[in-house]
């Protein structure tokens, strides 16, 4: 799909096809407007490029995810579940999960290069696969080069190839990260380490699967406070019903446990 305007994709699931080229399920290239994927679910995509979920490339635009599910994809190149190309472009990943995707190369859950923003919002990456670096999050890029990344209130972690590669810095805060390489962490303060102990990626309710948080997660409770501001966030990933907060904080990752 090119795009140059705004694109809304909303309460859909791409499922078990696959691309010659990049973007397993959705290639939003050339797009400098305004993009929003949300309680969507992009799963079993397959790609012989980058992006086997979605390739999204941008000078100047915004991408937003939220309470969506990317699991399962596979890239022959770079970016399993996300592909993300730019100059100046940011992208949102809040309350979501990425999930069992692969690459061949770097970014298994996502590829950024260094010049956009990424920002990771009250999400869970684990369980995908890097052949080179980066299982969970890769980045790209001369350190001298414009962009931020954050991580903030989210579980990084249970990824094969290490959970956080790359270059440049990464300010992670309330956070639960794993193994990191080559990039700079500052810590933005209150996070926790350990395994974070989820469950298999499931029907937990909600419109999408995700990963709930077993007893004695390091993640229980421990999450931002408050809750960082974006679209939906007095939920967690599965909506309407779920509230982000159940025993007077936050939990770390898009899966809010039950009241105690």
């Amino acid at each position: 799909t090119r795009i140059g305007g705004a694109v809304d994709v909303c309460d859909s699931a791409f499922t078990g096809n696959s691309a010659n080229e990049s973007g397993g399920a959705l290639a939003l290239t050339d797009n400098d407007g305004t993009a929003t994927i949300s309680f969507t679910t992009i799963a079993d995509k397959t790609t012989a490029d980058d992006g086997g979920g979605i390739l999204w490339y941008s000078s100047a635009g915004t991408l937003t995810i939220r309470n969506s599910t990317v699991s399962g994809n596979t890239a022959t190149e770079e970016g399993g579940g996300i592909y993300i190309q730019g100059d100046t472009g940011a992208v949102t990943v809040a309350n979501s999960t990425i999930s069992g995707n692969s690459s061949t190369t770097n970014g298994g859950g996502i590829w950024t290069t260094i010049e956009n923003t990424l920002t990771v919002v009250q999400s869970t990456i684990t369980g995908n696969t890097a052949t080179g670096n980066g299982g969970g999050i890769y980045v790209y890029g001369a350190t001298t080069t414009a962009g931020t990344r954050t991580i903030t209130g989210s579980i990084v972690a249970g990824n094969t190839g290490t959970d956080l590669d790359g270059t440049g810095a990464v300010t992670v805060a309330s956070s639960l990260v794993g193994t990191t390489a080559g990039v700079t962490v500052t810590d933005g303060g209150g996070n926790v380490t350990g395994d974070p102990l989820l469950g298999p990626l499931a029907d937990n309710g909600g419109p999408t699967l995700t990963h709930a948080l077993l007893p004695g997660s390091p993640a229980l409770d421990t999450g931002p406070n408050p809750v960082p501001t974006f679209p939906g966030n007095d939920d967690d990933q599965r909506g309407t019903g779920y509230a982000r907060v159940a025993n007077g904080r936050a939990d770390i990752g898009a899966f809010e446990g039950p009241p105690s």
